[in-house]
């Protein structure tokens, strides 16, 4: 049992208030994938369903990257999960905090920003990294070891993008959730948290 929901921070909670229901309701779909052991709910306003997928190096029992998105549409979810007996044995901050480092000093962008093919070679810019911490009531929750949560502030082409990113783990899977959004401001704002909110709210490990 959660002792208090509301230790839950809203961009890791499900909107259910009134005006998302009215807003996206009706445009929400429940993603499954059974492979990498996840579910999760997907705005179909601005992604399609169905992934596109690919195989990430080194090849671990499972190493993917799913990319949702529709053409012309701004906005896409990614999520990458990795299997191996090497997870259990390290935090999932490594993925972010080390992982990124690298590979934009390397020059890396893909690596760093994980964009659609659709997307890529544009010219980006990082504006700021947050850390949003970890949140046991959240691990409790939604059955994780150990999970962490930033923000990614970008441009691309001179355009504004926010990116919330979720890594989680659970036993020797893990995962990086990761929704992008078009932006006005550099500042995280409230109405930044509801898209985080959906996709991070409703991830779930299915085993």
């Amino acid at each position: 049992m959660i002792s208090n929901p509301e230790r839950i921070p809203v961009f890791l909670r499900y909107p259910d208030d009134p005006v998302s229901e009215e807003m996206f309701g009706r445009s929400m779909v429940q993603v499954r994938h059974e492979k990498c052991g996840y579910r999760f709910m997907l705005y179909t306003g601005t992604a399609w369903p169905v992934p596109a997928v690919e195989t990430q190096a080194p090849p671990f029992e499972i190493n993917e990257t799913h990319y949702y998105f529709r053409a012309g549409f701004p906005s896409w979810y990614t999520v990458c999960t990795m299997k191996d007996a090497s997870v259990a044995r390290n935090t999932v901050r490594n993925w972010v905090e080390s992982g990124d480092s690298f590979a934009a000093m390397a020059g890396a962008t893909d690596l760093v920003l994980r964009t659609p093919f659709t997307m890529r070679n544009r010219a980006y810019q990082k504006a700021a990294l947050y850390d949003m911490e970890e949140w046991p009531d959240y691990n409790q929750l939604h059955g994780f070891d150990e999970s962490h949560v930033y923000s990614h502030v970008f441009y691309l082409d001179h355009q504004l993008y926010k990116k919330f990113i979720l890594v989680a783990k659970k036993w020797d899977c893990s995962w990086r959730v990761e929704v992008n959004i078009l932006s006005e401001h550099e500042q995280i704002m409230l109405p930044d948290f509801v898209p985080a909110g959906q996709a991070f709210g409703s991830f779930y490990p299915l085993r």
